[in-house]
């Protein structure tokens, strides 16, 4: 170290105090911060594989439903379930097999296609739509008690007043006209001026002598 004047040598010194007393934390945090973004890369790599493939598999599905081939709609929206759950290629796959199963009466299944659309679409929408079709499918079935149920859940703004406007059928439907009015007044009051949705609600309102 001759060769180093005493500045050099001070800053040297200084050096490896710092690594022998914070050297540890400073590569714990470089550890850190390449773990984090290994993840990510990762992750990101992963999301955009498995939405490429669920494209391609959607693809065929689109091939069943122009074929007519229910069962392979049913298969395929199935195994778009389980391999491809967070991408909307799944998500529409289902709404499709629901659709073709309620075309069929097989009423049950298509709930179930619908209750998984619910639970899993990011579009707050298409949940709600798909709500609102279960309800249908309630009806359909008979089923007074679950439809009402799902018209008490909560919804967005937006489709309040169509929720209204079908939970007041469904009481009119139980011969209790005293709850479809009450329901049907909600849904005008909802409906925030759709004037034809407005409309169409008062008739009923009109016919219930409300």
């Amino acid at each position: 170290m001759a060769h180093l004047n005493l500045e050099e040598q001070e800053q040297i010194n200084t050096l490896k105090y710092f690594w022998r007393n914070y050297g540890k934390y400073v590569i714990g945090f470089l550890i850190v911060v390449i773990l984090v973004y290994l993840f990510s890369e990762i992750w990101t790599y992963r999301g955009e594989s498995s939405a490429k493939e669920a494209a391609v598999t959607y693809v065929k599905f689109v091939d069943a439903t122009e074929s007519n081939d229910t069962n392979k709609i049913y298969l395929i929206s199935k195994e778009m379930q389980q391999k491809y759950p967070n991408t909307e290629y799944t998500v529409f796959a289902n709404i499709w097999a629901a659709k073709v199963a309620f075309s069929n009466k097989e009423f049950d299944k298509s709930a179930n296609y619908l209750k998984w659309v619910i639970a899993n679409s990011k579009d707050k929408n298409l949940a709600q739509i798909s709500k609102l079709r279960l309800v249908d499918i309630y009806i359909d079935q008979k089923n007074i008690k679950d439809a009402l149920k799902v018209t008490m859940e909560k919804v967005e703004p937006d489709f309040q007043a169509l929720f209204y406007d079908k939970r007041g059928d469904l009481y009119l439907a139980t011969h209790d006209k005293l709850k479809a009015t009450d329901a049907y007044k909600a849904a005008i009051n909802a409906a925030a001026g759709n004037q034809e949705l407005i409309q169409s609600i008062q008739m009923k309102l009109d016919i219930l002598g409300g």
